[in-house]
């Protein structure tokens, strides 16, 4: 099953909505196929307690609790806080629902999607990715595209560049076929 289109729940969200403050309160998480999870919170000072998830899953009512642990981050400034699965047991920062339960993606066999593909699937792909214009074009004219960054052009500009080119390099070649084909 792929991860694609699967529900998950994020921990960094939880916990930038103020969620996971010392103390217990009850909130709801809302996702954008109008689903959704009540979570009472009952954390301590340090980052670590559980939250108790409860749902509707196929006309039946779902409760279980999930631990919460803290782990200082590795840059020294602050900490990061994780789920603890309530299957595998293993630290994660996002859930994802699957058999009517939110578990860690390596429990229960979800893959992303582009794990799912061939080797030879990816290779057409990329061989088709150099024909689509609409994509690059797209990318140039995004709001927050840069070509230049301190006075030199940005390996993404240069990359998205060298597709165009390569693509009317392509263009040209055919033209002059239909051209020469044509006259003969």
């Amino acid at each position: 099953m792929y991860l694609d289109g699967t529900t998950q729940l994020d921990i960094t969200l939880i916990r930038k909505r103020g969620q996971l403050k010392e103390g217990t309160r009850t909130f709801k998480v809302t996702w954008t196929n109008d689903s959704s999870l009540g979570v009472e919170a009952d954390m301590s000072s340090d980052n670590n307690g559980r939250l108790r998830f409860y749902y509707k899953q196929n006309g039946e009512s779902v409760s279980y609790w999930v631990s919460v642990k803290s782990r200082p981050s590795n840059l020294g400034k602050g900490d990061l806080v994780f789920f603890v699965c309530p299957f595998s047991y293993k630290l994660c920062r996002k859930l994802y629902l699957q058999s009517g339960y939110f578990m860690h993606r390596e429990h229960g066999d979800l893959i992303y999607d582009s794990q799912g593909r061939s080797k030879s699937y990816t290779a057409i792909s990329k061989i088709m990715d150099r024909f689509c214009v609409d994509d690059v074009l797209d990318d140039i004219h995004s709001k927050h595209f840069k070509t230049h960054y301190n006075g030199k052009l940005t390996k993404r500009c240069i990359k998205l560049m060298s597709r165009l080119y390569n693509h009317s390099e392509l263009e040209q070649q055919k033209k002059l076929n239909e051209v020469f084909s044509d006259s003969f």
